[in-house]
Formats: structure tokens, sequence, C-alpha cells
């Protein structure tokens, strides 16, 4: 029988101890606030001064960690012009930063006489490397507006990265969907644990319609995604406006819809000790989800 490992025990004595990272509104932080069932939201880390700030501390009540990032560590857009040197310099000053910051938080933890159980990157816009991850094991989750399930004809996920709405939407996806999934040093590559209810994707009737027809066609037949992305712009021109706004107002929908339900599913199945990993990793060198003992599939578990 496969051996498979708790992503967190419950303790008889005390809930499930959390910190939440954000960078933007702190929506999503509110929404597990609220949804918190056998754990707790004991702080709220922001890498920039944010919506989640005054959010947390005026609203949900709680704690506030900052250090900012882009002070620490400069930006990618600016390293990036400069060459790949700087480029590398950037990463390492980001990995010094992730340093500063794991052990900012756990000396919070230590000082206020608790674990920091699991950590969740809640609209948390910094790419998280090797400092966090090493620091946290198989205890960071995030929410991806999309269904990482899905797969290329290279076995690469469709849906990863940014813009993964409007992604969907020149893909001709009939739906969109959210993954709970574990952070990895890949970008949205870990194991899915929760997979959210569909919301409706329909560009039928819109100016969009003709254009998703062809772009899609092309992606199905076996153009990058990404380059079909990147030529949106110079080839419909008079479209990209509308794209982008279509796939706004469908992601606004979709945080209510898709990330809130799936991520805080996803939370309580923790707290609660139901969900698990097995040891071996399968063919797409991942560990294979398990809730209540039952091994899910590679969609993880999906909310009817």
């Amino acid at each position: 029988m496969e051996k498979i490992k708790s992503l967190y025990t419950p303790k008889a004595d005390r809930l499930m101890d959390c910190i939440a990272f954000a960078s933007t509104s702190g929506t999503n932080v509110e929404a597990l606030h609220k949804a918190a069932d056998g754990y707790r939201i004991r702080a709220v880390f922001c890498d920039k001064k944010c919506g989640a700030m005054e959010r947390a501390e005026k609203q949900l009540k709680l704690p506030v960690i900052y250090e900012s990032g882009v002070k620490f560590c400069g930006t990618w857009s600016r390293a990036a012009q400069q060459g790949e040197q700087a480029l590398e310099e950037y990463i390492k000053i980001c990995e010094d930063y992730e340093t500063i910051v794991a052990k900012k938080l756990k000396d919070y933890a230590k000082d206020n006489d608790f674990n920091i159980d699991m950590v969740f990157l809640a609209g948390y816009m910094r790419i998280v490397r090797a400092p966090l991850l090493e620091a946290f094991p198989d205890k960071m989750i995030n929410i991806h507006p999309a269904d990482l399930s899905v797969i290329d004809n290279k076995g690469k996920r469709l849906y990863d990265g940014d813009n993964a709405v409007v992604k969907a939407i020149i893909a001709g996806e009939s739906a969109t969907y959210s993954s709970a999934h574990l952070v990895t040093p890949e970008l949205d590559c870990g194991e899915i644990l929760v997979r959210s209810k569909p919301l409706e994707l329909n560009t039928e009737g819109t100016p969009l319609e003709l254009i998703v027809d062809l772009t899609s066609f092309e992606i199905k037949f076996g153009r990058d995604i990404n380059q079909t992305l990147l030529g949106f712009k110079p080839q419909y021109p008079s479209s990209y406006t509308e794209l982008i706004n279509f796939a706004d107002q469908h992601q606004a929908k979709q945080k209510e819809h898709c990330d809130w339900p799936a991520f805080t599913l996803a939370a309580r199945m923790i707290a609660a000790g139901r969900i698990g990993l097995s040891e071996k990793r399968n063919k797409h060198g991942l560990r294979d989800v398990y809730v209540d003992d039952e091994k899910m599939g590679y969609k993880g578990y999906c909310i009817d």
C-alpha cells in the first residue's frame, strides 16, 4: 500500500496557524479569514503598501508584517533592461530578501508563541523562490485563476503564469476554473489540491467571436499560446482592448465564483487533515493527491 503523508495533522488543543501573503486588494485574505474552520490567519505579510494592509488592519483586525520588495530588490523589468548579469544579480537579491522575510515571519511566530503551519498566497504578486520554499516545505498554497490540469501537446500546463484568463479566452475555452495548488520552484507547477466549479466563458455575439475562432484554431493545432497572445495586439489592434476588458470583467466574477470556494475549501480540508500526498512521483513528476485516503486524479479534488 502506498505511503501517504498528510499536509497537516490536526492538533486537539489548537487550530492550524496560518500566514497569508498579499500584494493587492486583500479580498482573498478576507475570504480565507471569514471561511476559517479549523484554521486561523495569524498575520498578513505584505511586500508593498496595498489595499490588503488596510483591509487586514482595519476591517479584519489582523496584524500586518511588512517588508518592501521593490525597495529591497528593485524590479525585474529594470534588471531585464540592463542585461543578463543584472538579472542574475536581481534573482540573488530576491533570494536574500526572502531569507529576511522567512526569518521575520518565524521570529514573529516565536514571539507570539505559535508555529506557522501553512502559508497562503492570497494575491501575492512576487515569484516565490528557494528560501521561502525551504523555510516552509509543502506549506505554501496558491490560488490560480485557471484550470492547471489543462496541458499542451508537450505536456506543459497551458494556462500557467500571467494572463491566465486571457489565455483561456483566446484558446476558445467554454468555461474557466480556479486551481488551489502547492507552490513549487517552477511557477504554477505544483500539485493541484482543489479545482473549482466552472464559470461559463462565452464570446458568442461579442466583437471577439470571430477572432477567438481563429486564435483557438491556431492553438489547437500546436501554436504556442504565449506567441499567440504576444501576436494578438499587433494582429488585431482594434480588438485588444476589448479582449482585456472582457477578461477583466470575467476574472472579477471568477474570484467569487471560483477562487474563493476552491481556496477556502482547500484550507479547511488541510486543517482537518484530509489532504495528503504520496511519497512516490507519478508520470507528471508530481506526487499523487489523496483526499480522505482516496486517490485523486491530476485535477485534484473537483468541486461539483
